[in-house]
């Protein structure tokens, strides 16, 4: 068992040689996580790298799978044990009962907007409001250097609204990145490519303004003067505004182009950190004797088992003993794995034969059967009178020593009945 990584940019293990778009919010995801394992002395080159399409597929090592992003789905492997540390959900239309679930086992989940929090509460999951671990990067420095206004994926409708003054030293500069595999190793892969990108902002930036949700969210931790600009206030940015304005259309004409540096404080800072590192290690600790048993003990191929089945002999004494153009009407007594896969084969191979009862004290509903009564009693609570011609298999493991008293006691031929159990080899028939 080991800890991963979820490099949610879009590329695969395969690579190739494909143009796809880097967004780098995302690669700053990865390096909050990245540090985050720093900090509770996890190796990053032993980190196993998840990939977002690839989730509910992957059959690697059991991996401890910190989650801090806008999920598009919760389909994830058994062998992935997620810690939600930052989630966004869309619509909760989107999501089935079994991701509701997954989500139950392993909360309390973390929420990166108010929405996702509450959402969840009401269907009685545990939940807490995080916002995002991008947050969580430590204060720059003040430096001389410092003196570019960039804008960083900015809207276009504020063009007319920008002071001249902005204008004398600035970059426009996009958080969206259009290469192939190859060219982002080239670059160094990716966390180098985020480094960079922070390293740009701490020594370059007076002032960033921009439209890009982990801009925003890397100036307040860094420290850095940010005018936050959308179209529509998206419910992911909510948590932004406890610091900062956000500015839609109508606000233009009332922008503060000069807006002091707010910085997210050192000790929230710290207490998002402490509740990461602490789930992390919790989740590893919980599963890690568990997980390392089951992966010693597991079989990469198990395709060829299934559910217990006492059912041959008695498929055997069909084939032997009933005609296919014969209409028998048989009963079980036992609504077992037996007498469901003993029924399908029965309906298959001779189509006059008729289920006409199942006698279980327990009825079970994941037991399906395509015709016949349910009885919840034992049969032999049961007067035989209208069930006297029924052939009935007994497929039932604590029946068959009753089924044997009473079927002798009613005088029934072996012909009208079959025990589904066990053939073993006894002392009374072994040859030398």
């Amino acid at each position: 068992m080991n800890y991963g990584i979820l490099t949610h940019i879009g590329f695969s293990k395969k690579g190739g040689k494909q143009n796809r778009i880097i967004s780098i919010g995302d690669v700053l995801e990865c390096l909050a996580i990245r540090n985050i394992y720093q900090s509770i002395g996890v190796d990053e080159n032993e980190l196993i790298t998840c990939y977002p399409y690839e989730l509910n597929e992957y059959q690697g090592e059991y991996c401890v799978l910190p989650i801090n992003v806008y999920a598009l789905n919760i389909d994830y492997s058994n062998r992935i044990l997620p810690v939600f540390l930052g989630l966004t959900l869309g619509g909760a239309n989107k999501y089935s009962k079994e991701n509701m679930d997954l989500l139950r086992r392993f909360s309390p989940v973390g929420c990166r907007d108010e929405r996702t929090m509450r959402m969840l509460l009401a269907q009685g999951i545990d939940a807490y409001m995080q916002g995002c671990l991008v947050a969580t990067f430590p204060k720059r420095p003040i430096l001389e250097t410092q003196r570019k206004v960039f804008f960083t994926d900015p809207e276009a409708g504020i063009q007319k609204y920008i002071p001249k003054e902005l204008l004398s030293d600035y970059e426009f500069f996009s958080h969206d990145y259009y290469m192939t595999d190859e060219e982002l190793y080239k670059e160094g892969g990716l966390y180098q490519l985020g480094e960079r990108i922070i390293e740009k902002y701490k020594t370059e930036a007076r002032l960033v303004i921009t439209s890009k949700y982990h801009a925003a969210i890397t100036c307040l931790a860094l420290g850095i003067p940010v005018i936050m600009i959308i179209e529509n206030n998206y419910f992911k940015y909510s948590w932004l505004e406890k610091y900062i304005p956000i500015y839609e259309p109508k606000d233009y004409p009332n922008i503060d182009w000069n807006p002091k540096p707010v910085c997210i404080h050192d000790s929230e800072k710290e207490l998002m950190l402490n509740i990461a590192r602490k789930r992390i290690k919790d989740t590893y600790e919980k599963y890690h004797d568990i997980c390392t048993l089951s992966e010693i003990r597991e079989r990469p191929e198990i395709a060829h088992f299934d559910d217990i089945f006492y059912g041959n002999y008695a498929i055997e004494y069909v084939k032997e003993n009933w005609k296919k153009d014969t209409r028998i009407d048989y009963a079980f007594w036992g609504a077992t794995a037996t007498s469901r896969k003993l029924n399908d084969f029965i309906a298959e191979h001779y189509p006059e034969a008729r289920l006409k009862k199942v006698f279980d004290w327990s009825v079970r509903s994941e037991v399906e059967y395509k015709e016949g009564i349910f009885i919840p009693e034992p049969l032999e609570h049961i007067s035989f009178g209208e069930n006297k011609d029924l052939f009935i298999f007994v497929t039932g493991n604590s029946a068959f020593e009753a089924a044997s008293d009473l079927f002798q006691k009613l005088n029934r031929s072996p012909g009208t009945y079959f025990l589904c159990r066990r053939q073993v080899l006894t002392e009374e028939n072994f040859v030398r």
